[in-house]
């Protein structure tokens, strides 16, 4: 390497020994190893190397950063690939892929996003993990118009459920996880009996997160459920109706013989004790 200082006086320097791929700096006295605080001065006072060996971080101020990636940004490494995104701010990709190798996530704050900005584009998750099995997260999920959005097809566990759900807030009576549920003129949820179509007809959901009288909840509107103790042992493959005997309760068997009883199918078993949430629209009242 030529010593630009040393170069009028036919020198050739030797660098000293330093950490493979450090940032150096040339000095009257010859080639030296930048600090931290000089790399930052060097690169506007944004990024910072936290370590030789780890990489950067930008930080600090009170306006926009911005890292520039020539090609696709890759996060790699063992458990320690994280991306993470303060409240209130977003990764916008253009014309690129996010990698990400397993275990993979995307979760956020409730105003955070991560989006892509036309449909060509993608968020690459080798083996993508199940999306709402569990309390699901608040951040965006944007879904591509070519890519499929999958459902545990088998829950882990009594309690989980995975599917598409909205918040809401219980009506006079409490919930229990796995109840069905119909949406009141009051805007609460109540519990569905199909002894007559005011508790039948109406918009139907199914209770995902128990709660006293006018408590916060959430209602699961399509996708899969598990409940042992509160589900009777259904019919593999079958459908499953809306009780008549007990308010917030399913049955395998349509209810029958009785004036206003309401026939309305709500899903289909996948096991004895996991339902396919799928309620008709349509619904038939006894005469």
């Amino acid at each position: 390497m030529e010593n630009p200082y040393n170069a009028k006086i036919g020198k050739t320097y030797v660098p000293p020994a330093t950490v493979a791929d450090s940032f150096l700096r040339g000095t009257p006295a010859g080639w030296v190893e930048a600090t931290n605080v000089e790399i930052k001065t060097l690169l506007g006072l944004a990024l910072t190397q936290t370590a030789n060996a780890v990489g950067f971080s930008i930080s600090g101020g009170t306006t926009s950063k911005q890292l520039t990636v020539a090609l696709d940004a890759n996060v790699s490494g063992t458990n320690t690939g994280d991306v993470s995104l303060a409240t209130n701010h977003g990764l916008g990709l253009t014309n690129q892929v996010l990698n990400m190798g397993t275990p993979s996530s995307v979760t956020g704050a409730s105003t955070n996003s991560v989006t892509t900005t036309t449909h060509t584009h993608a968020i690459d998750l080798t083996a993508p993990p199940a999306i709402g099995e569990t309390t699901p997260s608040t951040g965006k999920f944007t879904t591509l118009r070519t890519t499929s959005q999958f459902f545990d097809s088998a829950l882990s566990a009594d309690g989980k459920y995975s599917g598409i759900v909205e918040a809401g807030t219980i009506g006079t009576a409490a919930l229990a996880f796995g109840e069905s549920v119909y949406l009141a003129s009051t805007g609460k949820w109540e519990k569905t009996k199909a002894d007559a179509a005011a508790t039948a007809k109406n918009k139907p959901g199914i209770c995902v997160l128990a709660g006293a009288s006018n408590a916060a909840t959430t209602i699961l509107l399509f996708g899969n459920i598990r409940a042992d103790s509160l589900f009777p042992s259904f019919t593999v493959g079958a459908p499953v109706f809306l009780s008549a005997a007990t308010a917030g309760a399913l049955t395998s068997t349509a209810p029958t013989g009785t004036t206003d009883f309401v026939v309305r199918c709500v899903g289909f078993a996948n096991t004895a004790d996991e339902l396919f949430w799928n309620p008709s629209n349509d619904y038939i009242t006894l005469v």
